[in-house]
């Protein structure tokens, strides 16, 4: 480890355990050093600004981040950290309101129990962050969220602008959204699948990552290597709390059969499930 990594992993653990972050900022200064992972550079940016801005910090707490600030410059460059934060501007475009996006939600056809389970989860979401930013006590809380229901019934259309909301709100650094199915998480290679599903999941990390029929990750016999990619997933949830927004999606009693034989520790990662009626013929 050269003396600028060192410098960015010194002073990430000095304002993680000042800022009492659990290991979040630590995290993300491993991720730039270990993967190059960009998007942890705009992660680790926002983190220190919201450090700095908050006034519940003392002097000495904001020189650290100022100081973690300037290692990371050193450690990239000034014009490499302008490219990688113009590159994220770039990629989310969508400069639509909270209400401009409740509106939508609300002028989609039927699922009104759908819309108004949304709407409290993203106020809920609104108040963990408020409560953060203030340094009160946080209720235990996770953003991923399963839903249920036929094919056609609006969940991808939901999802999105779920996605966006959180964006909007600062909950999310991007509003970055992937769409995937089985056949891009379990590899035809015997040990490939679980970094085939670690990459999948990196690729929509500061986003949501919707996986459709996820039910089909179960395996199916003892050459299917799909297990590994549950398993892998539910590690990369855990390690990545807080910096992206997984949607587990399909039939309902499928769902419930994935939760459940999954793996041990899928129920207490989804606990938020959202039924999408079919729609009635007046909806039609």
């Amino acid at each position: 480890m050269n003396k600028y990594e060192q410098a960015l992993i010194g002073n990430s653990s000095k304002l993680d355990i000042l800022t009492q972050s659990s290991g979040d900022i630590i995290k993300l200064a491993t991720s730039i050093v270990e993967e190059n992972n960009q998007l942890s550079v705009v992660m680790l940016l926002k983190k220190i600004s919201e450090i700095v801005d908050n006034p519940k910090y003392k002097i000495e707490v904001k020189k650290i981040a100022h100081g973690l600030k300037a290692s990371l410059v050193e450690y990239y460059g000034y014009s490499t950290i302008q490219s990688i934060c113009k590159k994220t501007t770039e990629d989310t475009e969508d400069k639509r309101t909270l209400e401009e996006l409740l509106e939508e939600l609300n002028s989609l056809v039927g699922l009104d129990k759908v819309k108004s389970t949304v709407q409290d989860l993203i106020f809920f979401q609104k108040v963990q962050k408020m409560r953060q930013e203030k340094g009160l006590h946080l209720a235990k809380n996770t953003l991923h969220l399963a839903f249920t229901g036929n094919p056609g019934t609006g969940k991808t259309t939901v999802a999105k602008i779920i996605g966006q909301m959180l964006f909007e709100e600062h909950i999310l650094p991007t509003n970055k959204f992937k769409v995937t199915t089985r056949k891009d998480f379990v590899s035809k290679y015997i040990g490939a699948t679980a970094q085939q599903t670690h990459d999948v999941f990196m690729s929509a990390l500061g986003g949501v990552l919707l996986i459709d029929e996820a039910y089909s990750l179960l395996p199916h016999g003892e050459q299917d290597h799909a297990q590994e990619a549950i398993d892998q997933l539910v590690m990369d949830i855990t390690e990545h709390k807080g910096e992206i927004l997984v949607i587990v999606a399909g039939y309902t009693n499928d769902m419930h059969e994935f939760i459940e034989k999954g793996n041990p520790g899928l129920k207490s990662r989804f606990p938020n499930w959202i039924e999408f009626p079919s729609y009635t013929c007046d909806d039609l």
